[in-house]
């Protein structure tokens, strides 16, 4: 029997955090440009807890943190 280990909010967060942070390391600065376009607030909230998830990560993994 399957039994998913995250939520369906869980797996898109992950999703998109994992293809956003590709786009940030290619191309910082048209991604960030285009991010700051958006203007629905509650995807703007959504983008910052996905953009705080990606800085940990890298701080940890550069060893920065």
């Amino acid at each position: 029997m399957y039994r998913a280990t995250l939520s369906r909010q869980a797996f898109v967060d992950r999703f998109v955090g994992d293809a956003l942070e590709r786009l940030l390391l290619n191309f910082g600065g048209a991604t960030r440009s285009h991010l700051e376009r958006i203007e629905d607030p509650s995807v703007q909230e959504r983008l910052g807890r996905l953009l705080d998830d990606i800085e940990r990560r890298r701080a940890v993994e550069e060893g920065t943190d």
